[in-house]
């Protein structure tokens, strides 16, 4: 009986810890999706390494990145959703402010002390199997992208949720060779 009691009190430490691995995996899925719209993941294991060497781990992650680019013109975070398990769109037209994935930017922004009226930010998250990024970043979008976008607060900050492959399109991929002297090519 006593061996029931211990597993059941380190349960939610057993869940809270996959599920932050979760996170972390997510995480480093995200780090591998810019690399590859950059042109550089053939690099990933030259990056690891240097990881490995400098803080005892290998994992890629948002920090990590942009630490590594930092030309990159927007500041990154991820999240999972674990409550949504389907795209709760009303949230976008009808409760922006009270959706899942507005809620969780707002709190990873305020865990990192980020002034969204000042710094480009973006909480990137996936719903319905597809990789979203909730930003305020300014850059032009291209006609074909689908976005939502919302205008919150006083000051006015916008909000455009739209998939991240969209918000790479408009980043581009100049942060990449400008702080490596390399073109998409060029790898070593």
């Amino acid at each position: 009986m006593k061996g029931t009691e211990e597993m059941e009190m380190n349960a939610p430490i057993e869940t809270v810890d996959r599920q932050e691995s979760r996170r972390q995996d997510f995480e480093q899925r995200v780090v591998y999706k810019i690399l590859f719209h950059a042109g550089i993941l053939g690099r990933i294991r030259q990056f690891k390494e240097e990881r490995l060497e400098q803080t005892g781990s290998s994992r890629l992650t948002l920090e990590w990145f942009r630490e590594r680019f930092p030309d990159f013109p927007i500041r990154l975070g991820a999240a999972l959703l674990l409550d949504s398990k389907s795209p709760p769109w009303t949230d976008v037209f009808r409760r922006f402010t009270r959706s899942p994935f507005f809620q969780a930017y707002q709190q990873w922004r305020e865990d990192q002390q980020i002034d969204d009226r000042r710094e480009p930010a973006g909480l990137v998250f996936n719903l319905d199997a597809t990789t979203f990024v909730l930003h305020n970043f300014a850059g032009t979008a291209k006609p074909s992208h689908k976005r939502a976008i919302r205008v919150i607060g006083q000051p006015p900050v916008t909000f455009v949720i739209e998939e991240l492959s969209a918000l790479l399109g408009c980043v581009g991929d100049s942060w990449a060779q400008e702080n490596n002297g390399r073109t998409k090519g060029n790898t070593k």
